[in-house]
Parts: C-alpha cells; sequence; structure tokens
C-alpha cells in the first residue's frame, strides 16, 4: 500500500511539474506577443488597448 502512495505522489508531483512547465513556457510566450503588440502600438501612435479592441491580433481585451 505505502508503494502504490508513493508511485501515486511521484506520478502526481511529474504533472504538477510539467503543467507548471507549460505555465511557464505560455506566460512567456504571451510577455513576448504583449511587447511586440506595445511596439507596434507605439509605431502606430496608438494605445494597445485599441489593438485589442480591434482584435487585428486575434486577441481581444479579455485574453
Amino acid at each position: 500500500m505505502r508503494e502504490k502512495k508513493e508511485k501515486d505522489f511521484e506520478e502526481a508531483s511529474a504533472v504538477v511539474a510539467r503543467h507548471v512547465k507549460l505555465l511557464r513556457e505560455y506566460n512567456e510566450m504571451k510577455d513576448a506577443a504583449q511587447q511586440l503588440m506595445g511596439m507596434v502600438a507605439e509605431k502606430r501612435g496608438v494605445t494597445v488597448g485599441s489593438l485589442y479592441e480591434t482584435g487585428e491580433f486575434g486577441v481581444g481585451p479579455k485574453d
């Protein structure tokens, strides 16, 4: 019984570690995309929020 609990704990820990890794990667990509949108907004002389509102980049204000 104890061995099964240890194995289950190890498997759960691996799942959590992978999830954290994927979230970190997602956040890095999202940050890069927001920086690019900031550059586009600055070049156009508009706010980043206005770019979200147009949906031009496939994201909206709630994303």
